[in-house]
């Protein structure tokens, strides 16, 4: 509550509280870690990342919000991230949204042939996803000119979501799918 009022010096001294209380409460570090992520501090919630990963390795949230700051900044270090989070996490549901990031960080770094591995790996153990289905179009698919495929993703996002039509119409309407 003290974070979404703005009172971030008494969220601080909340964490703080809490993990005193049970360092290995993974939720707290990472909820710690994202508000200093929002307010910009960038190695403090790393720090705070990489603790809440030793508290509870399995924890793809964790990885996947840690991997997704790091995208931004480093997509070679978001990829190392979501390889030592794939170590660890097994649950398929969980390994999958891990992979689509990976598959992210991957065509950040113009390693395309992996990328593309990482997403139908994705596809494959959720095919439903449609976070990875956009993002392998609009991120691999569509920069390589794999048009016809590019737009089959995008149709396939409006059947799972159609409230994320915005950015799959888009994509349509840009690569004049039919």
């Amino acid at each position: 509550m003290e974070k979404e009022l703005g009172n971030h010096d008494e969220a601080r001294r909340l964490f703080e509280q809490g993990i005193k209380a049970d360092p290995t409460d993974a939720p707290t570090w990472q909820a710690w870690a994202l508000m200093e992520r929002e307010l910009g501090k960038y190695d403090k919630a790393w720090r705070l990342f990489e603790r809440a990963s030793r508290a509870a390795p399995g924890n793809s949230y964790i990885w996947q919000n840690w991997a997704m700051m790091e995208l931004r900044r480093d997509p070679k270090r978001a990829s190392d991230l979501l390889n030592r989070a794939l170590q660890n996490v097994q649950d398929p549901g969980s390994r999958a949204v891990l992979l689509g990031t990976r598959g992210r960080a991957l065509t950040h770094l113009k390693r395309f042939d992996e990328a593309k591995e990482a997403f139908k790996e994705s596809l494959r153990l959720d095919e439903r996803n449609h976070y990875t289905h956009y993002f392998y179009a609009r991120e691999l698919l569509e920069p390589l000119g794999c048009t016809e495929e590019a737009c089959a993703h995008y149709r396939r996002v409006l059947e799972l979501d159609p409230s994320y039509n915005p950015g799959a119409a888009k994509g349509l309407r840009r690569l004049g799918c039919k």
